[in-house]
């Protein structure tokens, strides 16, 4: 009997063999969360590129072991993190790209090289603001310190882009004060042009506010002066003849052409400046005389779109600010 309690004793000791022999049980420590740096909690960060990155910072974790392998940093806009972006660092900072014009909430864990992961760190919040504007508007019709006789005007400029694809609105001011600062209009429109009924004998000031329902940019700003009632004068009448607005044509030297006429002044009295410039550029005065009908362009290129615009003035000054046309090059 004795030696068989002796072998039982031996084979419990087998079975039930110290850590230090070879046994099973895990003494490796959890490591300890992060503390979080950066975006600090409650703050908005503002984009200033497109595409730009968020740099997250944390400090680095303790672990009784020494054996730390990495972070997971942890992002989502929902503070529960129901459906997170995560990835793994092996240092203690990391950059993301996040969408815009959103509140996140981050934390961060860590993981040793035992397999343990810690509890998470505090959750931090921050918000995420498009600080991108669109680029200011490119203002076409009327030129600068226009006098115009038409007191019902149609105001144009060039479509602005915006960094982040969002959609613009644009704003046309109109101002008795060039600093704009007192007796505003706001006219809004998605389009590129607004008809306006102006006040006679008055000198105005116009710009135009891209906005993309977050920031704006604004265009340079013009100057006009609209003429007064005439009871015995009536503006020239104008009509353009060719190229016809929005036409693409293989001429490279083409011969524009108009005409115009006048219950006052002959038409060799009539006297007209004509205006052109590739579409994106400002107008530029090409001719300025009398009884013309016609001017010949040359130096256009294929693939390009132009603009022109002619002014007709009666021997009374009564001037007809003529729309602007545009043709491309095929």
């Amino acid at each position: 009997m004795r030696n068989v309690f002796i072998i039982f004793l031996l084979i419990f000791a087998s079975a039930c063999g110290s850590d230090d022999e070879g046994g099973t049980t895990n003494n490796n420590i959890p490591p300890n969360p992060p503390s979080l740096i950066t975006p600090s909690n409650n703050s908005t960060i503002v984009t200033q590129i497109v595409d730009e990155r968020v740099y997250f910072e944390w400090t680095n974790a303790t672990d009784p072991d020494n054996d730390i392998s990495g972070y997971r940093i942890w992002v989502d806009s929902d503070p529960n993190f129901s459906n997170p972006f995560h990835h793994f660092a092996g240092t203690t900072n990391t950059t993301s790209y996040l969408s815009p014009n959103k509140q996140y909430y981050w934390r961060v864990t860590t993981s040793d090289s035992n397999g343990n992961v810690s509890n998470n760190s505090q959750t931090w919040s921050f918000y995420l603001e498009d600080g991108l504007a669109p680029t200011p508007p490119q203002l076409i019709f009327p030129l600068h310190e226009t006098e115009c006789s038409n007191d019902n005007l149609t105001f144009e400029w060039n479509a602005s882009t915006d960094p982040s694809g969002n959609s613009i609105e644009y704003k046309l001011h109109i101002s008795l004060s060039p600093s704009f600062d007192s007796d505003v209009d706001i006219y809004t429109t998605s389009n590129t042009s607004y008809n306006v009924a102006l006040p006679q004998s008055t000198a105005l000031y116009w710009k135009v506010e891209a906005f993309n329902g977050a920031n704006s940019s604004f265009s340079e700003a013009r100057s006009l002066y609209t003429q007064g009632d005439g009871v015995s004068n009536t503006i020239p009448q104008l009509q353009y003849l060719y190229p016809e607005d929005g036409a693409t044509i293989s001429d490279q030297l083409p011969l524009l052409q108009w005409q115009a006429s006048d219950n006052e002044t002959s038409d060799s009295n009539l006297s007209y400046k004509v205006y052109f410039s590739e579409v994106g550029q400002d107008l530029v005065l090409i001719e300025d005389n009398a009884g013309i009908s016609s001017h010949e362009v040359s130096g256009l290129n294929s693939g390009t779109t132009y603009q022109w615009s002619i002014w007709v003035t009666d021997e009374d000054e009564a001037t007809n600010v003529g729309d602007v046309w545009r043709f491309s090059i095929e």
